[in-house]
């Protein structure tokens, strides 16, 4: 086996590009038995000097195939929802108090109020317990809710998983633990290729409608995401300022060119020889037919001559 021939079995023989290649040198053993076979191949490459940057890099992947199976990145992809750090925490309602007397020129802390200053335990920041009781763990409601949820997982964890103490989500479980973590291969062609990108102005519109935030149209949310939008025709004409509306009940999302056909119209003639009792009868007669039932009622030929209208309403 010469130099070029060697150097594309090292590249067939440890890939490093997606997440099923550091599963399949996983399996290979432990760290001890693949860095057995990194030595045997540096070897090799030595014998045929070799002195690639490229087959180095997949090598040194290949003993760091179960940090790089675990990763270091949160997500797969970016959300267009902002959301909380589990790791940092927001500060809370009693911490940002502080923090803003604490800079703002005027507002001074006194003697009395620094003897209560306590560090929160969620957010991890200088508040001033106001309890009566001076026994206060928290500075405000959003870290008493957190502490609350924190506490509830860390239940959850110990009954389900059997992992005491634990108050970690799932991803930050599995990630990387080091002091200087490390991105895979993999991770790094996500970020570049996956990550946030730049989306035009009907996709903007779109997200801004399906998560409720207003536009210059309308003034109301819709439903925060929950019902998709679809494409409305505008023959409609109270839809045709509007971009993107749901669905309209009753409406078919195909809608015909053709102009909607009106039904037949009944013309009925009534003479002024009809008496108002008469009319009266008619009308309840009317009324038990729509209720199903049917009623007879006869008229006089000799009051009616010239009537065009039936004999019996039913």
């Amino acid at each position: 086996m010469n130099h070029p021939k060697y150097k594309r079995y090292i590249i067939t023989r440890f890939p490093n590009f997606y997440k099923r290649h550091y599963e399949a040198h996983v399996k290979d053993g432990n760290l001890q038995e693949r860095k057995r076979i990194v030595r045997i191949k540096l070897q090799r490459m030595e014998d045929f000097n070799l002195q690639d940057p490229s087959t180095l890099e997949l090598l040194a992947d290949y003993l760091l195939a179960e940090d790089h199976l675990r990763g270091l990145s949160l997500k797969r992809e970016a959300n267009e929802i902002a959301q909380d750090n589990e790791e940092y925490p927001p500060l809370g309602e009693g911490a940002q108090e502080f923090h803003q007397r604490e800079w703002i020129v005027g507002d001074v802390i006194t003697i009395g109020e620094c003897r209560k200053v306590k560090v929160c335990e969620i957010c991890r920041c200088k508040f001033i317990d106001r309890s009566r009781a001076f026994n206060a763990r928290v500075c405000g409601q959003t870290c008493r809710e957190r502490k609350d949820a924190l506490r509830k997982r860390a239940d959850y964890n110990q009954s389900e998983l059997g992992i005491k103490n634990e108050t970690r989500l799932k991803r930050y479980r599995v990630r990387q633990d080091h002091e200087y973590p490390f991105y895979s291969p993999q991770e790094l062609y996500e970020l570049s290729v996956r990550s946030e990108q730049v989306l035009g102005d009907d996709k903007l519109e779109r997200k801004a409608y399906k998560h409720g935030e207003a536009t210059e149209l309308e003034n109301g949310p819709r439903f925060q995401g929950k019902r998709k939008p679809m494409w409305v025709s505008d023959k409609f004409g109270e839809l045709s300022d509007k971009s993107y509306n749901f669905q309209p009940k009753g409406r078919s999302r195909f809608i015909d060119t053709e102009e909607e056909k009106n039904g037949p119209v009944i013309v009925r003639k009534i003479s002024v020889d009809v008496t108002e009792a008469q009319l009266e009868a008619e009308k309840w007669a009317n009324a038990n037919k729509m209720r199903g039932l049917g009623v007879m009622i006869p008229r006089n030929d000799q009051e009616n001559e010239g009537d065009t209208s039936e004999n019996f309403a039913i």
